[in-house]
């Protein structure tokens, strides 16, 4: 088991804070990181003594630790995601939750294999959904570690997924540093073994320490009772469902430091439409209502389309000559293929960029839309595109809550790449004022949607192919020198155990000649194997015989 941690040195991690900020930031500030957690570790001791402890105390490395996790944090968005960020499939899995806590106190962050089947197409949401607990953990407990209980029973192989355990051990050892108290691997079945000498390859020493592996009756020494399920051979009959109890609402969705991103829950249920259908966009969309409409509908479209109204009227009877000779605003952040809407602010939002797999063997490409409500209302989304069959797009509708983001992974299927260039997505927004509890509601609720009161946005596509590493020939030519070396000496090897080999059996056959020889002898020749004529008996009465006969 792992020893005490360090204690907190107040003064070495006000020393560390200076050194960081100065030689990582301009003046407190990057572009790579997010400021909200530039502002944590600004502020926040524990934080940044848990970077300290992972790098052994030592300043370089935690630096570039750090430098390292915000860079991550900003690009997988983690300050924005909230429970309206994940489709309902994800949230009714109760695949990872945290609820209850150890005999010490611990919070226990629950990851039950057997909920989560090997998928490619959601491997990204489970990750998402996954450091996004790990976050809210972090977050409402500085400080604190917690208890991963990986239940493994009913698990197999269909259920481990290798691409999801290296993510979590890279979360566990340096996207959440010193969060995990201790790890317990419940019932893991035989089968699991060679996976997991796999997996304890990829750990590092320390890691190993915090791993226990329990069995049975066994994980009653380390959580109570009544704060594990029946059959664990507990009394706690609470599952994990979602929507939650109105009861259990509150205290899971509290957050104790209440950033600016995160919002209170709404009343009405959070679902989204999972399953990948995404409607195609119908040529002929009707004109769009004058500009001087209180909701009028506004149209962007990405630089490079050519200002072609894809499925809209491009005459513009609605727009006048004044209007038609205003330069457009381009926002700046449009360098950064982001689009900022009267709703939505919409990253990627000029064009979706899909890269080719390096190798035959890879993943289908994808990407993440994310989709973040920038107003004080609710709001409700669809995407739509010119090809439907050549994507898959989860989820493809649902409502985003004030200030929270929906993430969308958007896949291309395999089939023709040359034409994806001619592709397009729309997205489409309006704001949703209606209590909508299923798919089908949300469905209907879009018929019934005015064509003024819709806000539509359309993002080109583009497929990257993989660039062909140029070939090296100096590399080439000591790759092959070095392998004929090993060759000459592979073969002077085989030549010698060849060698070996002839002698031993020369030797073999020349002690099975002698053994024989000795054997043949010492039949031949042994006073016991030697053939003796039986003596004659009765010589008396041999002589008294002749004479009867001669007589």
């Amino acid at each position: 088991m792992p020893g005490p941690r360090a204690l907190l040195d107040e003064d070495m991690v006000a020393r560390f804070r200076a050194e960081f900020f100065e030689q990582y930031t301009d003046g407190g500030h990057n572009e790579a990181y997010d400021p909200r957690d530039v502002e944590v570790l600004r502020t926040s001791d524990k934080y940044v003594h848990k970077f300290l402890m992972i790098a052994k105390m030592d300043f370089k490395l935690t630096g570039e630790k750090i430098n390292t996790v915000f860079k991550w944090r900003k690009q997988f968005g983690l300050n924005d995601m909230t429970f309206d960020s994940f489709d309902e499939e994800v949230l009714t899995s109760g695949g990872f939750y945290s609820h209850n806590r150890c005999k010490i106190g611990r919070r226990i962050v629950w990851f039950k294999i057997c909920k989560y089947k090997k998928d490619p197409s959601r491997t990204n949401i489970v990750k998402q959904f996954m450091a996004f607990w790990l976050n809210k953990m972090e977050s409402e407990a500085m400080g604190e570690d917690v208890v991963i209980l990986m239940d493994m029973t009913n698990a197999g192989l269909s259920n481990l997924d290798m691409d999801v355990v290296k993510f979590m051990i890279t979360c566990f050892e340096l996207y959440f540093p010193a969060l995990v108290g201790i790890m317990l691997v419940h019932d893991m079945h035989w089968v699991l073994n060679a996976i997991w000498k796999i997996i304890e390859k990829l750990l590092s020493a320390e890691s190993r320490e915090h791993i226990k592996f329990v069995r049975g009756p066994g994980i009653l020494e380390l959580i109570a009772p009544d704060q594990l399920p029946p059959y664990m051979g507990g009394t706690d009959e609470w599952e994990w469902t979602w929507p939650l109890p109105e009861e259990e609402k509150d205290v899971l969705l509290e957050i104790e430091d209440s950033d600016d991103h995160q919002q209170p829950p709404q009343d009405d249920s959070m679902f989204s439409i999972p399953n990948g259908d995404v409607s195609r966009m119908e040529d002929g969309t009707p004109e769009p209502s004058p500009l001087n409409s209180p909701r009028a509908k506004r149209v962007h479209f990405a630089p490079g389309t050519g200002g072609q109204q894809l499925g809209v009227a491009d005459e513009g009877d609605g727009l006048t000559s004044e209007k038609k000779r205003m330069p457009r605003r381009t926002p700046k952040k449009q360098k950064l293929n982001i689009h900022k809407g009267a709703l939505l602010t919409i990253k990627p939002g000029d064009q979706l960029v899909f890269e080719e797999p390096s190798q035959p063997t890879d993943n289908e490409p994808s990407l993440v839309m994310s989709l973040t409500n920038t107003t004080d209302r609710k709001v409700a989304y669809k995407i739509k595109t010119t090809t439907p069959d050549r994507y898959k797009v989860r989820p493809s509708a649902g409502p985003v809550n004030p200030g929270a983001s929906i993430n969308v992974t958007i896949t291309l299927l395999s089939g023709d790449k040359d034409s994806v260039s001619r592709d397009k997505f729309l997205v489409i927004s309006t704001e949703l004022t209606e209590v909508l509890r299923t798919p089908g509601e949300l469905t209907e609720f879009w018929k019934k949607v005015e064509q003024d009161d819709i806000i539509e946005h359309r993002v080109r596509c583009v497929f990257q192919a993989s660039k062909k590493p140029e070939m090296d020939i100096a590399e080439l030519k000591r790759d092959m020198s070095t392998l004929k070396s090993k060759v000459d000496s592979l073969t002077q090897q085989v030549a010698t155990i060849t060698d070996n080999t002839t002698k031993l059996l020369r030797l073999v056959l020349i002690q099975l000649v002698l053994l024989l020889c000795l054997a043949m002898y010492y039949f031949l020749f042994s006073p016991s194997g030697s053939v003796e004529q039986p003596a004659m008996s009765g010589a008396e009465d041999q002589g008294d015989y002749c004479p009867a006969v001669r007589d």
